[in-house]
């Protein structure tokens, strides 16, 4: 959409946010130079974009009103750094009964180091990155 606007010469700030703006209101305004075709097309892709940011906002409401309904889910939310949507995937995917502490998780996600050991030496390397791949991909390392 920014690459349609510059050909006309309407040049849009970064961001999503922005860019939604500015549409709304170069569509509204008549006095930009753009052919019909032209108007149409950002105007069908911009009520597409809104239609997709109201689906994933309904659809964030359904996880978390769901994910209310299990236990761990509201204790989860009290640590910082764990929204809504870590908080599910945690539920959903985790039985944290399966582990004796927190590093166990910590491993089974894929978030330690990678032990390498000879000859009485023990060496860490980078992150196993083993686990679940979506969980990892949720939480920062650098968070926890």
């Amino acid at each position: 959409m920014r690459a349609f606007l510059a050909e006309s010469g309407l040049i849009v700030p970064v961001g999503i946010q922005k860019l939604q703006q500015h549409l709304a209101d170069i569509l509204e305004d008549d006095s930009h130079r753009l052919s019909c075709v032209l108007r149409r097309l950002l105007h069908t892709l911009w009520e597409d974009m809104r239609n997709l940011n109201t689906g994933i906002h309904e659809m964030d409401h359904e996880i978390a009103a769901l994910s209310r309904q299990q236990t761990g889910y509201e204790h989860l939310l009290t640590i910082p750094g764990v929204g809504p949507l870590i908080a599910a995937a945690f539920v959903s995917d985790v039985n944290a009964h399966q582990f004796a502490n927190g590093r166990q998780l910590s491993a089974w996600c894929g978030l330690v180091p990678q032990q390498h050991s000879s000859g009485g030496k023990s060496r860490l390397s980078s992150l196993s990155k083993q686990g679940n791949r979506h969980l990892r991909t949720l939480i920062n390392p650098s968070s926890v």
